[in-house]
């Protein structure tokens, strides 16, 4: 068979983008051939080009609403929906000549907020996944253009499927009763059997984007109490890159106010998170609705101690953890007062105690997201899909 992806964003580090790097490795490896669309010639159009990978650049918009912030955001809001109809009625327009005389077998649109693919799918005649990654609207503020209502009725059409990357995500959208739609976690690790063993050093650490859907300014809120309560506090180290100006004004204003700096440590943008995570004593992550949040898992195989807000896709992982081993694989918080709670007792654990936690938290994730099972999951979809066999 021959898959047709296409992206939404070119961010070599971005969620989707590490989460489909694995699978594409994993089609290719299978036999399945591959080609891919992106939306720009940055990021991860070099690593594909120096892969030998099929690869075409069509500019192209996220099918959703546009943003309402300022008096210029208010102004140009009808301008910006044209806008983006347009680019997107061009990029379809691009495509169809690209590949009309192309055989392609699925095409598979990597987000659910694009719907290039859908339209292009149309044409051709062949079957479309639209992978929901995404809450939208909890988690980037996005709204469905024109509505929800919209893309659910594009999806009961003819040779219209969807993946799901957590419970959450398909219960959010109300997809649960649709046949043509499966729930399949990102694949995120190798599959072995040894963890990594790294030095470990004293610092809490967060890793994402700095915007307040990744909740830093309330992780920051309740690690200010911390410090205040504790003799020997450890250091904060914050790795990610700044998407909201006004937010890390705020951040920044906080960090002054609280006599912070000395204890908090702004890294900015890490390429080898991983091995970073691999030396922190624990990672807090206080996102507000993770869709699956890639980097739990991450540092998980990495060794790393595991603090998460009780909701969304972190719950989700925490749940799946107790049900496979039988224990907590991390620690887990719904209020501030338990996140200093959950801090202070993290900083005082002594080495045996910390490895019993992440020895079990390696063990579940290695044996539920390991990239041959996702893997495979997924290309047994697409063998449904193209022996009509999915309903």
């Amino acid at each position: 068979m021959k898959v047709l992806y296409i992206l939404n964003a070119t961010t070599v580090y971005g969620g989707a983008t590490k989460s489909f790097m694995p699978l594409l490795e994993g089609m290719k490896e299978n036999g399945v051939e591959v080609c891919v669309v992106v939306p720009d010639s940055a990021g991860i159009y070099d690593v594909l080009n120096k892969k030998g990978i099929e690869t075409y650049v069509v500019k192209m918009k996220h099918n959703v609403y546009p943003y309402k912030v300022g008096i210029k955001g208010h102004l140009l809001y009808i301008p910006r929906i044209i806008g983006r109809l347009l680019v997107n009625w061009f990029a379809v327009r691009k495509l169809k000549n690209i590949f009309k005389n192309k055989k392609i077998d699925i095409i598979h649109t990597n987000v659910s907020v694009l719907d290039v693919g859908y339209r292009l799918s149309r044409f051709l005649g062949v079957s479309h996944i639209y992978h929901f990654r995404e809450y939208a609207d909890l988690d980037f503020g996005m709204y469905y253009f024109p509505s929800k209502k919209y893309l659910y009725k594009e999806l009961k059409a003819e040779h219209s499927y969807a993946l799901c990357i957590t419970k959450g995500v398909m219960n959010h959208h109300h997809l649960n009763d649709f046949k043509n739609v499966r729930m399949i976690y990102d694949p995120v690790l190798p599959s072995v059997s040894t963890k990594p063993t790294q030095a470990v050093n004293h610092f809490f650490l967060y890793a994402g984007r700095i915007e307040e859907t990744k909740g830093l300014l309330d992780l920051l809120e309740a690690y200010a109490v911390y410090v205040k309560e504790t003799e020997k506090p450890m250091p904060l180290h914050v790795a990610g890159e700044k998407n909201d100006e006004k937010y890390w004004r705020q951040i920044q204003n906080f960090v002054d106010e609280h006599r912070l700096t000395q204890s908090v440590v702004f890294l900015g943008q890490v390429k080898d998170i991983e091995k970073l995570m691999g030396t922190a004593w624990a990672i807090v992550i206080p996102s507000r609705f993770e869709g699956f949040g890639r980097c739990m898992p991450e540092a998980m195989f990495n060794g790393c101690l595991v603090i998460g807000k009780d909701c969304a896709g972190t719950k989700e992982q925490f749940d799946n953890g107790l049900n496979y081993c039988g224990q907590e694989i991390g620690f887990r918080y719904q209020t501030q007062e338990k996140l200093v709670e959950i801090l202070k007792y993290v900083s005082q654990m002594t080495v045996d105690e910390r490895a019993k936690i992440t020895d079990e938290a390696f063990e579940t994730v290695v044996n539920t997201l390991s990239t041959d099972i996702s893997v495979g999951k997924v290309l047994n979809f697409y063998k449904e899909i193209l022996n009509d066999t999915v309903y």
